[in-house]
């Protein structure tokens, strides 16, 4: 509990059927990992020069709390704006928090209340009860906040299925504002259906108008959702991948940023929160640890240097697999777009995990640029070596 308020707020309405969602273990997992993205866009974007204004919008906030009495996503990136606010007073902050349940909206209302006091003048919180495309589709509505000059935000879409949030409207919300975007896909319908009829009209829901033709499997799924959501501003994307604990894929998260330092800073919140792991499994009753290493990896790691020598690996080799055949000069910024945006290393593993390592194999050629140091390999080009694949 945070609060002595937030636990009498629990308590009166705790025994109200259906109000409190159970929190399962992806959801502790998912909850650590966008609350923790978010402390990093907010130390990013707070401490710009130029900034103005920064909104998160949780278009599908549910009641804040769980049935364990524990904050959810939308309380705990409330706090963390707030503790911006407080720091950066000459910055605007907005929250909006969204239901289409009503009695869930006052709940949240209440603990909004209860833990943003006293509030930053600097810092509002607004409230809607709609349904979530209508809620978003109303572009006018955030016109004064998201609209400003030098104005980010991040849209936080987290349905509890497939098909519940159509594509068509986040595309119009990232074609108007300049926004970074963090999308619930809920692969697991389509993973248990495939192309049936019931997993077929989820689909058509979700994405109405678009080419449905070449969707055999969850990977086409995800490619035709991702390139649809690049619009706008839009140029990166990643995706992150939650499973059971019998290895059944629930849903994938998928991030979508204008600029590469959101990847940077979203890969920042993966390795916090997953140390490396591919993708989160839910633990077995009874076990304590994130996931069972021996059953993800064919050996058996034990810590997070082992695997981030195992993701290094599939990096290299991903990476020749994309350029060794192309025969031209490649820019540092190309490779690290590339590999920040495909695997699981972050910007700071560029060097001493992939460029190094091929270079020392000779498989890589550094091509310093007049006038920079040799130490230098962010400024530098670099080229495959023929013959040493």
């Amino acid at each position: 509990m945070y609060s002595k308020q937030v636990e009498e707020i629990y308590n009166k309405y705790k025994d109200r059927r259906g109000l409190f969602d159970e929190k399962k273990d992806q959801t502790t997992y998912k909850i650590n990992y966008v609350s923790s993205y978010v402390k990093e866009w907010l130390y990013v974007l707070a401490n710009r020069k130029e900034a103005t204004t920064i909104n998160f919008i949780d278009c599908m906030c549910n009641a804040g709390i769980y049935a364990d009495g524990e904050l959810g996503t939308p309380l705990k990136a409330l706090l963390h704006m707030r503790e911006f606010a407080q720091a950066h007073p000459d910055v605007k902050f907005n929250v909006f928090l969204n239901d289409h349940n009503s009695d869930r909206l006052m709940v949240i209302t209440e603990l909004v209340e209860a833990i943003n006091k006293p509030c930053p003048a600097n810092l509002t919180v607004n409230f809607s009860n709609e349904d979530v495309n209508d809620y978003i589709e109303q572009l006018q509505k955030f016109a004064k906040y998201c609209g400003v000059y030098n104005a980010s935000t991040l849209l936080f879409v987290d349905p509890y299925n497939f098909g519940t949030v159509k594509i068509n409207v986040l595309q119009k919300f990232l074609r108007t504002y300049y926004a970074e975007l963090i999308f619930n896909v809920f692969t697991s319908d389509f993973v248990r259906n495939g192309k049936s009829q019931v997993s077929g009209k989820k689909i058509q829901a979700c994405l109405e108008g678009h080419d449905l033709s070449n969707i055999n499997n969850v990977e086409d799924l995800i490619a035709l959702i991702s390139k649809e959501l690049t619009t706008g501003n839009i140029k990166h994307t990643f995706q992150y991948e939650f499973r059971t604990q019998t290895n059944s894929e629930l849903y994938q998260i998928m991030f979508c940023t204008p600029n590469i330092k959101g990847i940077e800073q979203l890969k920042k919140a993966l390795w916090e929160v997953f140390q490396g792991a591919k993708f989160h499994k839910n633990k077995k009753v009874g076990d304590t640890s994130q996931i069972s290493l021996f059953e993800l990896f064919p050996d058996c790691y034990d810590d997070e240097a082992s695997l981030l020598s195992e993701r290094a690996t599939e990096a290299r080799q991903m990476l020749m697999a994309k350029y060794a055949h192309e025969k031209r000069v490649i820019t540092y910024n190309e490779i690290s777009t590339f590999i920040q945006c495909r695997t699981m290393l972050k910007k700071s593993h560029i060097i001493s995990q992939v460029l190094v390592p091929l270079i020392e194999e000779g498989k890589l050629r550094r091509i310093l640029k007049e006038g920079k140091r040799s130490s230098n390999y962010t400024e530098a080009d670099y080229s495959f070596v023929a013959g040493g694949i």
